[in-house]
Formats: C-alpha cells, sequence, structure tokens
C-alpha cells in the first residue's frame, strides 16, 4: 500500500474500519508516520533515553511547551523531570492531542498549530523553554516558514527563553533568519536512540552560554 493511498484513507471518514485495523497491526505511530508524511519526523516515538536528555536540557525553566507532543514520549519525561513547573504541550493531530488529555490530565494540552499557541503566550513573563519534536528538515514549506518564524519571535522577546529540539543528523534543525541574533549549540548525542539523536539548543546569541 502506497503513502498516497494511506493518506486517502485517512482523510475518508468511509475509511475507519479500514484505518482501526490498520492502526492495530502496525501501531498508532507507524500508522501517523507513514500517512502524515513530512508532519511526522520518524517511524518510532522518541526513545526514553533521548526523552530524558530533552527534559533535562529544559533545565531552569518556569514554563515548558512542548511542540509536537505526539504520543506522549518527551511529555512524560518533562512532567517526571519538571514536576514543579507549568507544562503546555502543542500537538496538531486531533487523535493524538486527544490521548495526551486522557494520559496527562494535568497537562495544559493545546490542539493548534505552534504559532498560534507561542502568539497566546508571547507576554507571559516566566521563564519559558520551548521543546520540540517538530520534523523542520521534513515539514511542508508552508509549515516550516511559519513556525520557525514563530518559534524565532518567540525567543527574541525574552533571553530567558530558549528552543530545545533533537535532528536525526548532526547538523542544526533550521537556519535562523540572518537578520535575527539567535544561535544554535548541540547539547548531546543519544546513540541509543533509533535512529541517533542530537539534542539543540537556540537562544539569543546575547544569552548564549549562561
Amino acid at each position: 500500500m502506497t503513502r498516497r493511498m494511506l493518506a486517502r484513507l485517512w482523510s475518508d471518514p468511509r475509511s475507519r474500519k479500514v484505518r482501526r485495523r490498520l492502526q492495530a497491526a502496525a501501531g498508532a505511530f507507524v500508522w501517523h508516520a507513514v500517512a502524515r508524511r513530512g508532519m511526522v519526523g520518524a517511524v518510532a516515538p522518541s526513545s526514553t533515553r533521548l526523552a530524558r536528555a530533552m527534559a533535562v536540557a529544559a533545565e531552569g525553566a518556569g514554563r515548558v511547551v512542548e511542540l509536537g507532543a505526539g504520543t506522549g514520549a518527551v511529555t512524560a519525561a518533562l512532567l517526571e523531570r519538571h514536576a514543579a513547573a507549568t507544562l503546555t504541550a502543542v500537538e496538531i493531530d486531533p487523535h493524538w492531542a486527544a490521548a495526551l488529555s486522557r494520559r496527562f490530565p494535568g497537562v495544559d494540552v493545546h490542539c493548534a498549530p505552534a504559532d498560534e499557541v507561542l502568539q497566546q503566550l508571547a507576554a507571559t513573563d516566566e521563564a519559558v523553554v520551548l521543546v520540540s519534536s517538530l520534523p523542520f528538515r521534513s515539514l511542508p514549506p508552508y509549515w516550516h516558514a511559519r513556525t520557525r518564524a514563530a518559534i524565532e519571535r518567540f525567543l527574541l522577546a525574552d533571553p530567558r527563553r530558549r528552543l530545545v529540539q533533537y535532528t536525526y543528523q548532526p547538523r542544526a534543525p533550521f537556519e535562523p533568519e540572518a537578520s535575527a541574533p539567535l544561535v544554535w549549540r548541540c547539547r548531546r548525542t543519544i546513540w541509543h536512540n533509533l535512529p541517533p539523536a542530537w539534542v539543540w539548543e537556540l537562544c539569543r546569541a546575547d544569552a548564549a552560554g549562561r
């Protein structure tokens, strides 16, 4: 079955029985990864080691905003590591967002595009760390540009704000606008993830190294 056929099944309300059978056979994450190519960056959820590394990289946050929360692998690690912080989980897929709300009743789950949620939080005075699992290297151009611009605006507004993001290759997740004084640094490599992952941090240049 091709990705095009899977995508048609996903969007056709008459295909619910077929979708349920495919999900039972392959697992919900694999089904989403294949049927929604470009919006999902892997064919398996983040490993426990990668999720914990992401949570460690968010140390010092007064509020954590998780972008692309998916099935909740990183969400669980963030709750464990940052029990005192406010946690907001953003997931555009309604099925996964509903599952997150059921699994983590204490988390503020938003089923919306990341840029819309960041706009709502723009005026917050807390030290916010964005923790992202969004697949920037494979996102459709429209979503890539829209989300990247929103993240850059959000980070530039407050030197305490940071983005924690992982990739499956040893290069930065995306290139900031040339006019934006933002810098990447690689925090850690998780060799035992499948595939190996690199954990990155993006912040204002005048806040790097703090």
